[in-house]
């Protein structure tokens, strides 16, 4: 049957995605001193999580999708919406169950799933190349966070600096791969996305890259030790090329997400 064909829920429910999430939020769990049950509790809660999110999200695109992504499994006819949401709603119970003894990890998830699930909230953070930035940013964010409840105290100032650091790349990214988009969906009756203002939008790339690039060195001064440094600082550098070269001419340029997972490793090591 093809509904049991697992590579149509990973594409629903962008899988690859989700385990980046769950890494993000693994490691974060690490930094912040948190036993292996919370780290891999939180870390499944936050996979299940993305996978809610997007098969959600899938659902309220699906008009657009069908006309931009008409090969994605909805459009296609290949998985129903009723399928979807049940999927959306199993994926959601049981990320909601394995953050349990986590009130903090509860509230994360709720407002997650609150700006997916409420049309006018989804709406907000998806028309316009503003709201699609700071909807990026707070996705990221917000796996530092979920990994840090996994202790009673706040969070530290070295996982607020990284997750500030990080954050701030893929917002960054999330421009670019709009640009990139552009053109073709410009030439579509329904585009995905909002016009973009190109000069104001490479500005808010060069300055946002300039910006991760000198905060992803800022932990190392927070008791991370020699070894974070060591990974993080040709990252810096590397996205701090990024950001000097951007200009029209380089509207192309896009800082590999292997920085970020090679910085992530460095925050691991330089516990």
């Amino acid at each position: 049957m093809q509904i049991l064909d697992s590579s149509l829920w990973i594409s629903l429910a962008r899988g690859t995605v989700a385990i980046r999430y769950a890494f993000t939020v693994a490691v974060s769990a690490y930094v912040e001193g948190a036993t292996a049950l919370s780290m891999l509790t939180l870390a499944l809660a936050g996979f299940f999580l993305i996978l809610a999110v997007h098969s959600f999200d899938d659902i309220h695109d699906l008009a657009e999708d069908r006309v931009n992504h008409p090969e994605r499994p909805l459009p296609a006819g290949k998985i129903t919406v009723s399928q979807a949401r049940l999927f959306g709603a199993a994926t959601l119970i049981l990320s909601l169950s394995l953050a349990i003894f986590h009130l903090q990890a509860l509230i994360i998830i709720a407002v997650i799933t609150a700006f997916v699930v409420i049309p006018p909230l989804h709406r907000l953070m998806q028309e316009h190349w503003y709201g699609r930035s700071i909807s990026i940013f707070l996705f990221i964010f917000s796996a530092f966070l979920l990994g840090s409840t996994s202790t009673a105290d706040l969070p530290s100032t070295r996982l607020l600096l990284l997750a500030l650091a990080i954050s701030t790349l893929h917002l960054a990214s999330r421009v670019i791969r709009d640009e990139w988009d552009l053109e073709g969906d410009s030439q579509r009756p329904l585009r995905t996305l909002p016009h973009v203002n190109l000069s104001l939008a490479r500005l808010w790339v060069r300055y946002n890259l300039i910006a991760a690039a000198i905060l992803l060195l800022l932990p190392a001064f927070f008791n991370f030790h020699i070894l974070y440094l060591l990974l993080a600082g040709p990252a810096s550098l590397a996205i701090m090329g990024h950001a000097l070269r951007w200009d029209e001419n380089h509207s192309a340029s896009h800082p590999s997400h292997l920085w970020a997972f090679l910085v992530l490793i460095g925050a691991m090591l330089g516990r």
